[in-house]
């Protein structure tokens, strides 16, 4: 039986689900007069509980703005299609490369310990390509691409500099994509070893990054560099910085 099951067996008992899929965050409510607890495995389920029990007073500060749902979810579910088709890269190196095993060790990771931890890194992997391989599977490179070129434009062309045109703070949409870019950008401070410039005419050696060696990743950020950019700023305006760790 995998050591992973047996860690999650607790949380499983408590919220009824002991064989299927479970995925994090997870949300358990507390039950009311009005209401049982209720058990939310989703992440934009439990941002829609949390905007309706928001005590805001102003919808402009909501996540999902009256009249705006589904334009909202219309594009979050574009973030999950391009998440979907990133993961899926994601995972195929760390089950392959062995230097994109070797760069998620801690630093200084040496002997035992190293061989240890890339086992455990590849079995990590392994399970993600388990777990989500049927639904990224289905997804489209042509498609995700399109939708970040339109999440591209539709922020470009807003005065707000948002995805939602009459919106003056970030939805849920915005806060969706801006995670997605950070977390990517924070592959180009992963090094997974050097090469020989020579070839390109520099002289010596050019250390890479996962982000180098991920081709979906590298795809993505060097056509999309204004929307690292703009990600970066969005989380340094309205929340904490983003993570330089990945």
């Amino acid at each position: 039986m995998s050591p992973f099951y047996m860690a999650e067996l607790p949380l499983r008992w408590r919220i009824g689900n002991l064989t299927g899929k479970m995925t994090a965050p997870i949300l358990i409510t507390a039950a009311d007069d009005k209401q049982p607890s209720q058990v939310i495995m989703d992440s934009t389920g439990i941002a829609k509980w949390a905007d309706q029990h928001s005590r805001s007073s102003t919808d402009n500060a909501r996540l999902f703005p009256e009249g705006c749902e589904e334009e909202v979810d219309r594009w979050v579910q574009a973030v999950d299609q391009a998440s979907s088709w990133l993961r899926q890269g994601l995972a195929n190196a760390g089950v392959n490369n062995p230097a994109v095993t070797a760069a998620l060790l801690p630093p200084g990771t040496s002997g035992l310990g190293a061989l240890i931890g890339r086992n455990m890194v590849r079995m990590s992997f392994t399970r993600v390509v388990k777990k989500y391989g049927p639904e990224d599977s289905k997804a489209d490179q042509d498609k995700a691409l399109s939708e970040i070129r339109a999440a591209q434009r539709q922020i470009k062309f807003n005065p707000n500099r948002l995805l939602l045109a009459n919106s003056t703070a970030p939805s849920y949409a915005d806060i969706a994509l801006a995670t997605a870019f950070n977390f990517l950008a924070g592959f180009k401070k992963r090094p997974v070893g050097n090469i020989n410039a020579a070839s390109s005419g520099a002289e010596g050696v050019v250390q890479q990054s996962m982000a180098d060696v991920i081709p979906e990743f590298q795809l993505v950020l060097s056509e999309f560099g204004d929307l690292v950019d703009w990600s970066a700023d969005l989380a340094k305006k309205h929340w904490a910085a983003p993570n330089d760790s990945v």
